[in-house]
């Protein structure tokens, strides 16, 4: 059973990655074609936080997706789903469930870092696209057909 894809953390990855073939050339892959070279660096993030001065309802679950962005097991992810959690847990593609700590969290951007706790050899990383190449007014690498109006629109 496939893990269900997070809407907005595969069109994150879609458009970080989408640039890797074409860096100075908006993406013209349909997606169907770019969804199985991305989809397996997304992943599933479940947290706990424990509130010590409870006597009941002590922990508080979040979940969340994020994508892989380093062989070595760096994910970027939310920070509203690891900041400040006591337990969080990495579920890969292959629905291996992997032990994660965090590297760093900007609560304000609502962007962090995680780490894999003894990641294994080859994870699937996404290729991040080059911000310095997008110039004012291209669509990010994203498709240009994402960019027409929808029937009825």
């Amino acid at each position: 059973m496939k893990k269900p894809l997070s809407l907005i953390g595969f069109l994150v990855v879609l458009s970080l990655s989408a640039t890797q073939t074409h860096a100075r050339q908006p993406c013209t892959d349909p997606i169907p074609e770019i969804f199985p070279r991305v989809s397996t660096s997304v992943v599933l993030i479940t947290a706990v936080s424990i509130d010590p001065f409870k006597v009941s309802n002590r922990f508080t679950p979040s979940m969340g997706s994020g994508f892989i962005i380093s062989p070595e097991g760096l994910i970027l992810t939310n920070s509203h789903v690891v900041f400040g959690r006591r337990a969080i847990a990495v579920t890969l593609d292959d629905q291996t469930t992997l032990p994660a700590m965090p590297v760093g969290a900007d609560p304000i951007l609502d962007m962090a870092l995680i780490r894999l706790v003894n990641p294994p050899k080859g994870l699937p990383a996404a290729t991040l696209g080059d911000s310095d190449l997008i110039r004012v007014g291209e669509p990010s690498g994203i498709p240009s057909a994402w960019n027409k109006p929808s029937h009825g629109g």
